[in-house]
Order: C-alpha cells, then structure tokens, then sequence
C-alpha cells in the first residue's frame, strides 16, 4: 500500500512541476513580446559593450601590474608547449636517425679494423714464412751471425705482433667505447633537471 501511495505522490508532483513550467514559460514569452523591453535592451546593449570593453581594459592593468597570468597568457603558453613538444619529438627522431647511422658507422668501423687486422696478421705470417727461408741460408754462412741475426729477427717479429696488439686493442677500444648521441643528451638531461 505504501508503494501505491508514494506513486500516487510522484506523479502528482509531476503533473504540478509540469503545469508549474508551463506557467513560467508562458509568463516569460508574455514579458518577451513586449515592445518596451525589447526597446530598454536594445538601447543598453551598446553600453553593457562599452562597460565590458572597460572592464576587459582594466583587468589587463590589474592583472599586468599584478603579474597575475591573463586566459590569452596561458593560451599562449599552451601554445608554446604544443610547439616545443613538436619540436622535442623531431629532435629525438634525428637522433634515432644518428644512432642508427652510428651504428652502422661502428659496425663498418669494426668490419675495416677486421680488414686491417687480416692484412697485417698475412704480413706477419709472410715475414716469418720469409724468415723461416732466410734462416737456413744464414746457417750456412756462419753459426754466429746466425743466432745474433736470428735474435734479433726474433726480436723484431716480436716487437711487431706487441705494437700490433696494442693498436688492434687501441681501436677497438675507442669503438666500443664511442657513446651514443641519445645516452650523451640523456645524461645531459639528466644532470639539468
């Protein structure tokens, strides 16, 4: 019975809420069809425009000698936002760019320190194939210049594979070592912020 009641209430306070709108909407088109209102705000139109030109004039003041941001200043900041996020993102595709060519530069780098290793070992194995053929016709001429010959062929060959291996380690240091340019600005980054 309760329910009954209750939507027996709604649907009366909706039936007045209804005739209650259209009271207030007929009140409001009678007031509107009016000459004399139409008239009173046409004419205060042009001074309201006048009044909010001023107002807008002396917020701009206020907000100027206030150093209060106006909407336009923080339109203009989103704009630059927009623009430097724009150029942020071109500035980080180059450097994906420059971090791939890197690496193609570092993997033909490494091809022509290989290259250049291959040579000098060929030189290396030529000079003591060469070595090998000189040494038994060192032997014939003489026992001593031989060994002494022989010592320092040695020598010398030895000399050659140590500063080999250290220039072969040298460059394949700085290779490796080479940062990228998108690790260096990180870090760059990182430290300003």
């Amino acid at each position: 019975m309760s329910n009954d009641k209750a939507n027996e209430f709604y649907k009366d306070l909706k039936k007045l809420a209804q005739g209650g709108e259209s009271l207030l909407n007929e009140f409001i088109q009678k007031w509107l069809n009016q000459e004399e209102l139409t008239r009173l705000v046409g004419n205060n139109s042009n001074m309201t425009g006048e009044i909010i030109k001023r107002l807008q004039k002396y917020q701009d003041l206020v907000t100027t000698a206030l150093k209060i941001p106006t909407k336009d200043d923080i339109a203009n900041v989103a704009k630059l936002v927009l623009q430097s996020e724009d150029k942020l993102e071109l500035i980080e595709e180059q450097f994906q760019k420059l971090q791939n060519s890197l690496g193609n530069n570092c993997a033909e780098k490494a091809q022509v320190l290989a290259d250049t290793l291959d040579k000098l070992n060929e030189k290396v194995e030529c000079l003591s194939h060469r070595l090998r053929e000189i040494e038994p016709e060192k032997e014939r001429h003489t026992k001593k210049s031989s060994s002494s010959k022989e010592e320092k062929l040695a020598f010398l060959k030895e000399q050659l594979q140590i500063k080999l291996n250290e220039s072969t380690s040298k460059m394949v240091e700085n290779v490796l070592n080479q940062e990228s340019p998108l690790t260096a600005l990180k870090r760059r980054l990182k430290k300003r912020g």
